[in-house]
C-alpha cells in the first residue's frame, strides 16, 4: 500500500452495504460461521446485547443470537447510511431498527443507530467494531451520534487509539 490511502469507491460503498446485509442474514438465520466470518479477528460488538470480543466472543453472540428467546423471530434493519475513509478502512453511521414476528404478533423490539469500522481484509471489507446505540438522548436531540469518550471495554487501548 503506498503512503497515499486510497479514495473509498462506490463500489467500496456497495460491498460495504453488502456487509450489513450478510450480518442481518446470519445473525437472524442462526448462521453462526458465516456471523463470526463477518469481523476482524479482533473484532468487536458493542450493543444491546453487551460488549464481545475476538472469534470466541462473537461466537457467543451469535448462538445467543440463534438461540435466545429475546432473539425469536428479530430481523435486523439498517439504513440511511453515511460513510468516511478511505478504501482501506471506513467508518459508517446509520440508524437500524428490528422488527419481530412471532405467529401473529409484531412489535419493534428496538431503535437505534450503528458506528460501524470496517477494514478491508484481504480484498473483503470486515466489521472490525461494530458499535450500536439507542435512538435516544443526545442522539434525538441533534448531539453528535457517536460517543467518542464512551467506555469502550478497553478496545481503544487494545489497539493503540486511545
Amino acid at each position: 500500500m503506498s503512503s497515499e490511502a486510497t479514495r473509498l469507491t462506490a463500489d467500496d460503498r456497495a460491498e460495504i452495504t453488502e456487509l450489513f446485509a450478510r450480518y442481518a442474514w446470519t445473525g437472524d438465520t442462526g448462521d453462526i460461521d458465516g456471523y463470526v466470518g463477518l469481523f476482524t479477528e479482533d473484532g468487536v460488538f458493542d450493543g444491546v446485547s453487551g460488549y464481545y470480543d475476538g472469534e470466541a466472543g462473537l461466537r457467543r453472540l451469535a448462538e445467543e443470537m440463534h438461540k435466545g428467546l429475546r432473539s425469536r423471530g428479530l430481523q435486523h434493519w439498517v439504513g440511511n447510511s453515511m460513510f468516511s475513509g478511505t478504501g482501506e478502512r471506513c467508518v459508517v453511521q446509520s440508524m437500524c431498527f428490528a422488527p419481530r414476528r412471532i405467529e401473529n404478533e409484531h412489535m419493534i423490539v428496538f431503535v437505534g443507530y450503528y458506528v460501524d469500522t470496517c477494514v478491508k481484509v484481504e480484498g473483503e471489507w470486515k466489521f472490525e467494531r461494530r458499535r450500536w446505540r439507542p435512538w435516544a438522548g443526545e442522539v434525538v436531540t441533534g448531539s453528535r451520534p457517536w460517543e467518542t469518550d464512551a467506555d469502550d471495554g478497553g478496545w481503544l487501548s487494545r489497539h493503540g487509539k486511545g
